[in-house]
C-alpha cells in the first residue's frame, strides 16, 4: 500500500482572489496547486508526544518532497512555492495577511470532511484513512497539466500514483 497520494489541481477561486493577501512578494502566480496527502502511522486527532512526534516524522517527509519539487520547477523554468503545514505561510516568500487554509482547501477541491480537536485545530478526515494523514500545499507556475511530469521528476516512483489520479 502506498503512503502518499498526489492531486495536481487549478488554484481555487479563494487562492486567486486573495493572491497578494496570501503572497504579497512572491514572485510567482500560480497556475497550479498540488495537494499532498502523507498516509501517517496512526489517527492524528488527539493530543500527546506520540501525536506529535508522528506530525514531526511528517513533516520532515512533506518537506523533503517539496524541496525536491521545488528544485524540479526551477530545473523546468517554473517558479514554485512550498506551504508550511504547521503555520500556513510559504516557505520561500514573504508572509502575507492571511495563512493558507491547507484543510479548508483540500475540503473545498476534494470533498474531504474534516473535524476540530478539542484544541480547535482542524483535522482533515480522509475518506478511507479517516484522520491518518497529514495534508500538505505546493503551488506552481506551471499549468496543472504539466505539474505530473514535475513531479515524476521529483518522485520517479510517483508515476502510477498520478496516471491513477489523473483518470
Amino acid at each position: 500500500m502506498n503512503d502518499l497520494e498526489i492531486y495536481p489541481r487549478s488554484p481555487t477561486p479563494f487562492i486567486l482572489e486573495n493572491r497578494l493577501n496570501l503572497l504579497p512578494e512572491c514572485p510567482i502566480e500560480p497556475r497550479s496547486i498540488l495537494i499532498i496527502i502523507l498516509h501517517s502511522r496512526f489517527p492524528l486527532d488527539g493530543e500527546g508526544e506520540s501525536i506529535d512526534r508522528e506530525k514531526d516524522r511528517c513533516l520532515q517527509r512533506y518537506l523533503a518532497i517539496a524541496e525536491s519539487f521545488r528544485l524540479a520547477n526551477d530545473r523546468a523554468g517554473f517558479g514554485a512555492e512550498i506551504i508550511s503545514p504547521k503555520n500556513g505561510f510559504p516557505l520561500y516568500s514573504a508572509r502575507g495577511k492571511i495563512a493558507f487554509d491547507t484543510v479548508a482547501i483540500v475540503h473545498q477541491t476534494l470533498g474531504f470532511d474534516f473535524d476540530r480537536t478539542p484544541a480547535g485545530c482542524k483535522v482533515l478526515k480522509h475518506p478511507s484513512q479517516g484522520s491518518s494523514v497529514y495534508p500538505g500545499l505546493f503551488l506552481s507556475s506551471a499549468e496543472s497539466s504539466i505539474v505530473p511530469a514535475l513531479f515524476r521528476e521529483t518522485l520517479p516512483e510517483s508515476k502510477g500514483l498520478l496516471e491513477n489520479i489523473l483518470r
